[in-house]
């Protein structure tokens, strides 16, 4: 027999994707730098250059995070088949 139950397993990882979630977007926010990106259109300056700035890279590492706490969200409150009270519900019981 495990120390814990199935259900308490998955809310114990919940609450840890959760909380690395968190983190991961707390690092995305103040950390990650914003990608540089200069394009020359050819071998002379003239023919046209842009430069500047995406958050690309941000915006993924955020959406790593708020997934690893969607994922957390949805572990915690996760009932295992097992656990639950009854699998099918007949059609007479939901009319009383």
């Amino acid at each position: 027999m495990s120390l814990l139950s199935t259900r308490k397993t998955f809310k114990i990882l919940g609450i840890l994707s959760a909380i690395i979630g968190v983190i991961v977007i707390i690092y995305a926010i103040f950390f990650v730098q914003t990608f540089s990106f200069h394009i020359q259109a050819g071998p002379d300056p003239a023919l046209g250059e842009v430069s500047g700035e995406t958050p690309f890279q941000k915006l993924v590492v955020g959406f790593v995070g708020a997934l690893m706490i969607f994922i957390g969200y949805k572990s915690y409150k996760y009932i295992p088949y097992a656990e639950r009270e009854r699998e099918q519900i007949s059609e007479l019981e939901l009319d009383k």
